[in-house]
């Protein structure tokens, strides 16, 4: 994170508060598979260990016991299926089968189902006894990407057919199969209610997956959720059938594939009211593969909000969203996760927790107007606690050594002393309460520093999620003047006046902000991100990806193989030399992709029209006017 004297500021702020270790858990503990062996942690993020070698874990509903698949091939490229105590110990095989995974305990804890094949083989749902004493073939035509869920009374089994096509139910010895649903349109990942009357899957909707519910007698189909659902797990009952948890994908732009999405925990009543999102980092991987406890008081998921190097790690959250806490923190992703019951306990306490953010945004003195050193920088930055219990004392500080000479800093509520660094003392902060600080400062020295301003709780109150602590924006204009940024790779924020922006060389990241702007790539791979208003934006030379955003854009690709997506809003795209993709979005806008090099077009939503080449492919567009490419002449 850098600060360009003069033309930017870097405006990161990092909040940071200790965890302690939360009381002892009512549910037993976690089991994930990470790197082909079985662990369990405890739901506080202590006592991680390992279980076992292994894949695709599953507790048994009394908790004493755990299944999973062994990862040593045995004769006819079989995989052995075991069961261990639930601490690991008395591993014994029961059985052994091609691939098997995605095992599910029958309630009575006497049998297991698992989906078992090879995909030039097909795949079916196999039970085989908890015992080792014999198994049974209930469907050959199952789906490898869902899980088989058993009815509460173990009597029957409900599953995906091939092709994630159907959902079937059979009885747990493959007597009785029928079809749930009768039509063409794809079902998946069927879930069965705590009480037993109705069946929870994913319902294809218009080219996307939506939550459904339907009688376990084939009557009664309906529409539980409204948003998007994605199909890594299946919807996930709570213990008393009130509440239904699935992952949900939010449509937040486009690229060369269509659209691109924010995934997210959402939970709906049982009767299809109060849909709320539960998870609310950034991250496009916000949460997903949602996991109720036992006892219905902790959700558990998955998220890749911590980065996509190490992939999907384990969190909990409170059922209404409060406290997302991180679980594993390894080098190499979790998945697959499984609660274990508790046989005596009682009930969990909610989770508590402080969770800091921070928000900051720069202006300028106007009666400094010049970029020059006499400019007075003015940081506002916002402390926020989003948690549900007070946060203890925090103390803010700027970075030990950085370009700024300060000339003053105050805090709503607390005190803030001046030195090489800025120091603010901050009260205890009460759920939903924020704090507002200022910094005034000028820049005398050119070149690029390091600045990075956190806020420490002083205590111990865990602040669960830690990941949105820090504004993400390296480079920072002043509102609505021009930034002319270096030949390094930057990341660069607008603000809501109308700004100029200049990234310069390297592989830079633009996201412009509301207002009226004009964006100039430069040299190299730039990500420019229009932001709500009415923008132009230039790739210049280079591989460039621009976003309109919302707003009325005017993209220009520029030379170099681009991809500009239009977004939301009427926008005129054009590619410029270089075979590009081009994608409108929603809106009506206009593209040209004429430039004799064949371009590939995608309108999207809206009334648009397209000028391209005979060669361009343009998909899904109202008007498409074609012309010859423009052949340069020949000397004479």
């Amino acid at each position: 994170m850098s600060l360009k004297r003069a033309t930017g500021l870097l405006a990161a702020a990092t909040l940071v508060a200790a965890a302690s270790a939360a009381a002892a858990p009512a549910n037993g503990r976690l089991a994930y598979m990470n790197g082909g062996s079985v662990y369990t942690i405890n739901p506080d993020g202590t006592g991680a260990a390992l279980l076992h070698e292994g894949v695709f874990p599953s507790f048994s509903p009394e908790g004493t016991r755990i299944a999973f698949a062994g990862t040593q091939f045995g004769p006819g490229g079989a995989l052995p299926i075991l069961v261990a105590d639930a601490d690991g110990s008395n591993v014994r095989q029961i059985g052994a089968s091609l691939s098997p995974h995605l095992l599910s305990w029958s309630p009575d804890g006497t049998r297991i189902a698992f989906v078992s094949g090879l995909a030039l083989g097909g795949f079916s749902v196999v039970v085989l006894n908890a015992d080792g004493s014999g198994s049974s073939t209930i469907s050959p035509d199952a789906s490898p990407d869902a899980a088989a869920s058993w009815s509460p009374d173990g009597t029957e089994l409900a599953f995906t057919t091939t092709n994630d096509t159907d959902i079937a139910v059979a009885k747990a010895d493959g007597s009785g199969r029928r079809l749930l649903i009768q039509d063409g349109t794809k079902d998946m990942s069927p879930s069965w209610s705590p009480g037993g009357s109705q069946i929870a899957f994913f319902r294809e909707a218009n080219g996307r997956f939506v939550l459904y519910a339907i009688g376990a007698n084939g009557s009664g189909l309906h529409q539980l959720g409204q948003t998007q659902a994605n199909n890594f797990a299946p919807p996930a009952w709570s213990p008393d059938g009130s509440r239904i948890a699935f992952g949900g994908a939010e449509a937040i732009g486009y690229d060369r594939y269509g659209p691109y999405y924010r995934e997210n925990v959402y939970t709906v009543g049982a009767d299809g009211v109060g849909e709320r999102r539960l998870t609310d980092s950034a991250s496009l991987a916000a949460g997903f593969a949602p996991l109720w406890s036992p006892d219905g008081r902790r959700i558990a998921f998955l998220s890749s909000r911590t980065g996509y190097s190490a992939g999907s790690q384990l969190f909990v959250m409170n059922p209404d969203g409060t406290c997302e806490t991180q679980l594993t923190a390894l080098a190499t992703p979790v998945s697959q996760p499984s609660w274990q019951a508790l046989a005596t306990g009682g009930q969990t306490n909610p989770l508590e927790c402080a969770a800091l953010s921070i928000a900051g945004s720069l202006d300028v003195e106007r009666d400094h107007p010049a970029l020059d050193d006499s400019r007075v920088y003015i940081y506002h930055g916002v402390v926020a606690n989003n948690g549900n219990v007070t946060s203890d004392p925090l103390r803010l500080v700027t970075a030990d050594e950085s370009p700024f000479s300060y000339i003053s800093a105050n805090a709503a509520s607390g005190a803030c002393s001046l030195g090489a660094r800025v120091s603010c003392t901050l009260p205890a902060l009460p759920p939903g309460g924020t704090i507002e600080v200022e910094f005034r400062f000028n820049a005398f020295v050119a070149g690029t520093f390091e600045i990075e301003p956190e806020v420490e709780g002083t205590g111990n109150t865990p602040d669960g999620d830690a990941s949105d602590n820090a504004p993400f924006c390296e480079i920072s204009t002043q509102q609505g003047s021009t930034l002319r940024a270096g030949s390094d790779d930057d990341l660069i924020c607008g603000t809501v006046g109308a700004d100029s922006i200049f990234a310069g060389g390297g592989n830079d990241r633009v996201f412009a902000g509301a207002g009226h702007n004009v964006i100039h790539g430069g040299p190299d791979e730039d990500e420019i991100q229009g932001g709500g208003g009415t923008d132009i934006a230039y790739g210049d030379s280079g591989r460039d990806g621009i976003h309109g955003s919302s707003g009325d854009d005017v993209l220009i690709g520029g030379s170099g193989p681009d991809q500009l997506w239009g977004d939301i809003g009427g926008d005129f795209l054009k590619g410029g030399p270089g075979a590009d993709r081009l994608f409108g979005g929603y809106g009506n806008d206009v593209i040209d992709s004429r430039d004799g090099l064949t371009e590939q077009v995608y309108c999207g939503e809206g009334k648009d029209r397209v000028e391209a080449d005979l060669r361009d492919i343009v998909r899904d567009c109202e008007k498409v006017v074609r012309r010859p490419a423009v052949q340069a002449r020949a000397p004479r």
